[in-house]
């Protein structure tokens, strides 16, 4: 084709420009020659100005000319016929869903070579790492990172479910519903998400050594009261603790009838001979609740443990822990006298518990 401009509408011009922002290195170098071509450029500018000869400038502008757009993307080109055949496809997809232990390899994840190695072992077919790869995108195979999902649901049991929701909804006078927990806030800075400069990354310091300060909380859906005892380290995390947290409960509600919810802790193990002593002198004051397994969202301190570990721990390292309990301590009383605001619903917790399947629902829907 001559050095003759090529005369493009607004639309055209648009669309090539687009391309050239958008698509693949080739395609984007042939909608600019077309461009450049359209401004009145000669070949001789045109192949200085996109570093190609002028063969290349003629046989681009030769296919705008007759395809458009069409003729600036590359010609498929045919190569030869897969060694697999459909069964052999049918079989890589349907293998590779299941774990490589089932077939006798040392791995848990399929990768490529892997792939090779099966259908050479397990179906007589020698193919090209390249061939397996171009396979799996054909069939919208991608690689990338999997995800965590939650333990099952364990379910409750009716009688329990009903009692909470009573409790919840309608409690007696002399009757008042605690769910209880435990909680560890590090030295370490507790990171939360930032607004920060675009390009820059908040960056928090680090002590040189850990230290752990441990809470044990008690949290009342009716009037969204926080309690709570404080313990250093983890190691004082123990059922000893626990049973003098609960005494403090005691002396909070006295005359009153405490139903306290926890989960299955080792600490708050029922068989233990410390917690087994306090139910059996205490009956008539504290009755306890234990959750299933693996049912965090039944309990609300769960939400108010990040709420609190956000406001206090959040991408900020204090000068030692002591100066974390003072922290601590001095937001507890600030939410205690009502100058922060925590967000929490009854009626949405409600919900959370009614949704929750009982084992006769969770029995009828297996």
């Amino acid at each position: 084709m001559s050095d003759c401009t090529i005369k493009l509408s607004s639309k055209q011009t648009k669309h090539l420009k687009h391309m050239y922002t958008t698509a693949t290195a080739k395609v984007a170098r042939r909608a600019h020659i077309v461009l450049l071509r359209s401004q009145g450029r000669s070949n001789a500018e045109i192949a200085e100005i996109c570093l190609c000869n002028r063969d290349t400038i003629a046989d681009t502008l030769q296919r705008f000319d007759k395809q458009a757009y069409a003729g600036l993307y590359d010609r498929p080109i045919d190569g030869r016929p897969s060694s697999l055949s459909p069964d052999d496809v049918l079989w890589l997809l349907t293998t590779i869903r299941r774990n490589p232990h089932e077939l006798g390899y040392w791995a848990t994840i399929w990768t490529i070579p892997l792939m090779v190695q099966a259908l050479q072992e397990q179906r007589g077919k020698t193919v090209s790492s390249t061939a397996v790869r171009n396979l799996l995108h054909r069939q919208n195979w991608e690689f990338r990172r999997p995800k965590h999902i939650p333990p099952s649901i364990c379910p409750l049991l009716a009688a329990e479910k009903d009692e909470i929701l009573r409790l919840l909804l309608a409690p007696r006078a002399n009757e008042v519903l605690i769910f209880g927990d435990e909680a560890d806030f590090e030295w370490l800075p507790y990171l939360s998400g930032a607004w920060m400069p675009k390009g820059e990354q908040l960056q928090i310091p680090t002590p040189g050594k850990n230290q752990v300060l441990c809470s044990f909380g008690f949290f009342n859906p009716q009037t969204k009261e926080f309690f709570y005892k404080l313990v250093r380290t983890r190691h004082n995390k123990t059922a000893k603790n626990f049973i003098a947290a609960l005494h403090q409960l005691r002396a909070r509600y006295p005359g009153r009838v405490i139903h306290l919810v926890i989960d299955n802790a080792s600490i708050h193990d029922p068989h233990t001979k410390l917690l087994k002593q306090f139910r059996n002198t205490y009956a008539g004051q504290v009755v306890i609740h234990f959750l299933p397994k693996h049912t965090p969202i039944l309990n609300p301190i769960e939400r108010f443990w990040r709420f609190l570990k956000h406001r206090i721990c959040g991408n900020w390292l204090y000068e030692s822990l002591d100066d974390l309990v003072d922290s601590f301590r001095s937001f507890t009383w600030q939410y205690r006298e009502h100058n922060v605001v925590y967000n929490f619903s009854l009626p949405n917790l409600v919900s959370i518990w009614r949704k929750h399947p009982t084992i006769e629902e969770h029995a009828q829907a297996s």
